[in-house]
C-alpha cells in the first residue's frame, strides 16, 4: 500500500489524521468568513496543518502541494492583479516539478493535477460557474490522491468541496433556474 507504514506505529497515523482534521476544520471555518483575502489567510493556516498531516503519512508529494499552496496563497494576497498569470504560471511548473521528484505512483499525478485545476482557477474569480467547476474536477483529483495516501480528513475535504460547489451553482446560477422552481428553492437576495 503506498503512503503511511503501519509498521511505524498506529499511533503516528491517528495523530496525522487528528492534525489533518484540525486542517480539515480550518478549512470549514474559512468558507464562513465574508472576503476572500479572510479565506486565504484560513487556508494558509489549514495548509500548514495539511504539512505536518503528510508528513506524518510520509507522502511527501502532499507535503510538497500543500507548501506549495500556502506560498502561493500568501503571495496572492499580496501580488498586484497584473502579476497574477506569472504567480499562476510559476505555481504551475512548481506543482509538476513536485510531482516529477517526489513521484511515488500514479496518484501523486491526480495531486498535481488537483493543484494546477486550482491554481489556474485564480485567473477566472469573475466567472463564477468557470470557478466551481473547475474546482468539482480539482477536488474529484484531491480525493483520489487523498484515498491514496490515507488521508481521511483530505478525502471528506473533497467530498465537503464538491458538494459546496454543487449546491453553490445549483442556486446561484442562471441555468439552474428551472431546477430551482422543481425543488422550491427561492433565489437569493
Amino acid at each position: 500500500m503506498p503512503g503511511f507504514d503501519f509498521s511505524q506505529g498506529l499511533s503516528l497515523f491517528i495523530i496525522a489524521q487528528l492534525i489533518g482534521s484540525v486542517g480539515l476544520l480550518v478549512n470549514v471555518v474559512s468558507f464562513q468568513k465574508k472576503n476572500s483575502n479572510d479565506m486565504i489567510k484560513l487556508h494558509i493556516f489549514a495548509n500548514i496543518a495539511g504539512v505536518f498531516h503528510y508528513l506524518l503519512l510520509t507522502q511527501f508529494t502532499g507535503v510538497a502541494l500543500c507548501a506549495l499552496v500556502m506560498a502561493r496563497n500568501k503571495a496572492s494576497l499580496h501580488v498586484p492583479a497584473k502579476y497574477m498569470r506569472a504567480l499562476v504560471a510559476l505555481s504551475v511548473i512548481g506543482v509538476w516539478a513536485i510531482v516529477f521528484l517526489t513521484y511515488k505512483n500514479v496518484f501523486d499525478i491526480f495531486g498535481g493535477i488537483c493543484v494546477t485545476l486550482a491554481s489556474t482557477a485564480l485567473l477566472n474569480k469573475d466567472d463564477p460557474m468557470f470557478f466551481r467547476l473547475n474546482h468539482l474536477a480539482a477536488a474529484t483529483c484531491w480525493f483520489m490522491f487523498c484515498l491514496a495516501s490515507l488521508s481521511i480528513p483530505g478525502a471528506v475535504n473533497s467530498v465537503m468541496n464538491v458538494s459546496s460547489n454543487i449546491v453553490g451553482m445549483i442556486r446561484h446560477e442562471a441555468r439552474f433556474h428551472a431546477f430551482r422552481e422543481r425543488l422550491g428553492i427561492k433565489q437569493p437576495a
